[in-house]
């Protein structure tokens, strides 16, 4: 009797697990809900704010590095066999990368300022579409994915942030130890204007351009496990696309022939942590 009743418990126990499970292996379609972080985003800003078109290294490089976002998405799963999937879908990620510089007491000396930091910020919204191939392990308790494919995707907004916080040295009278900060935001996928002029000043030409690359084409891979419909997930993805309007840039900002030609890439580029769920 009372292995029968031990029996009943463990079965009263183990059946829903195992009904999710059996979704997890067998089901031929489902839908499934994703969110997370970012961490990444335009590769190469540093490089930008840094070029000079004489071809004179800046005394004070700006250093960067990856800035954190979010991602929301939708996946759909479509079972090809026990082991293999198709996985398209639909997200929207922030993806951020950051550049900074302070200017070292040395190079301050009669200026007046006893500080002056710079700070750029880099941001992106996404929508993008991965088509994945997921391959996929069944254990008893759990699915482990491994997905990769590529994945289009178009910028929605971005935002440029140039930030200078400033402080005057104690010689300075009224202004002396006063700090003050300026910021400007810039929409680097606005359309802007490049007026060409001949010998004589009048206006021959003009060009309409925006600062970045609108659209993107890029490898998506990473790793997941599906645990009773909950899926944690991490993957890493890559851009192909140039994403700054090389031509234009060095069109606007190295015009002269001697100047020197910017000529590398600013990519996206971005890890990410998720968790959603199955249906």
């Amino acid at each position: 009797m009372k292995k029968t009743i031990l029996a009943i418990f463990v079965a009263a126990i183990t059946m829903p697990v195992m009904a999710q499970l059996n979704d997890i292996n067998e089901k031929k379609f489902s839908v499934g809900v994703r969110t997370g972080v970012t961490i990444g985003g335009l590769t190469g800003v540093a490089d930008m704010l840094n070029y000079d078109p004489s071809g004179i290294a800046p005394v004070n490089p700006y250093d960067s590095k990856a800035g954190a976002g979010i991602s929301l998405g939708v996946v759909f799963n479509t079972r090809i066999n026990d082991w293999f999937y198709i996985q398209p879908g639909l997200e929207y990620a922030m993806l951020s990368s950051k550049a900074k510089m302070e200017l070292p007491a040395k190079d301050l000396d009669g200026t007046g300022l006893s500080e002056d930091k710079y700070s750029t910020v880099v941001r992106g919204h996404y929508l993008r579409i991965p088509i994945l191939a997921s391959f996929r392990i069944n254990f008893d308790k759990c699915q482990l994915q491994v997905n990769t494919g590529p994945y289009l995707a178009v910028a929605l907004a971005a935002r440029q942030i140039d930030s200078r916080a400033f402080t005057y040295a104690a010689d300075q009278g009224a202004y002396s130890g006063m700090t003050f900060k300026e910021k400007t935001i810039t929409d680097p996928l606005a359309t802007q204007y490049n007026m060409v002029y001949d010998n004589t000043g009048n206006l021959t030409e003009i060009d309409e351009y925006s600062v970045y690359n609108r659209f993107d084409v890029g490898w998506d891979i990473g790793i997941a496990l599906n645990y009773k419909n909950i899926v944690f997930g991490a993957k890493y993805n890559v851009g192909f696309v140039n994403m700054l309007n090389e031509e234009m840039f060095n069109i606007v900002n190295a015009s002269d022939p001697g100047d020197v030609k910017f000529d590398k890439t600013m990519r996206n580029s971005s890890f990410s942590l998720s968790i959603g769920y199955d249906f």
